[in-house]
């Protein structure tokens, strides 16, 4: 499973990629790489694709992913 993690929509490579062959739900890995962060602040949160659908986070907790899957991870202005 390669979670690649993005600056903006616009194109261009991933800032970061990571690999896991774990079944973690979106946020537990949130958690995992980012130690600080809160489900509750959700005008913080990036966008995320599983496998090219939209995950609103509200379903983060229970979104799983495995090792087959693609997730990608949008970092983005909100304001």
């Amino acid at each position: 499973m390669t979670i690649r993690v993005y600056p903006s929509r616009l194109e261009g490579e991933p800032l970061e990629t990571h690999e896991t062959t774990e079944r973690l739900s979106i946020a537990e890995w949130m958690l995992s790489v980012a130690p600080d962060f809160r489900l509750e602040a959700t005008e913080l949160h990036p966008t995320v694709r599983l496998n090219g659908q939209l995950v609103e986070p509200s379903e983060w907790e229970l979104t799983f992913f495995g090792p087959d899957d693609a997730l990608d991870v949008y970092i983005e202005a909100k304001g």
